[in-house]
């Protein structure tokens, strides 16, 4: 699902959570993941955040 969505934007932003994701677990002295092992493991987490970040919000009056 990741590979179909097509957008610079979605992959630096995926790219962006894999690093977090890395810099959390090693201040935590957790193994790290690959990015194909994170991509994988947290696909649907990864399309949600970024539909949540680009899904349209009305502002209030």
């Amino acid at each position: 699902m990741l590979r179909e969505i097509d957008n610079d934007d979605f992959d630096g932003f995926v790219h962006r959570m894999y690093h977090d994701n890395c810099a959390e677990r090693e201040g935590m002295n957790m193994p790290l993941y690959t990015f194909d092992e994170y991509t994988t493991k947290y696909e649907t987490y990864l399309i949600e955040k970024w539909d949540d970040r680009h899904r349209y919000k009305p502002r209030s009056l």
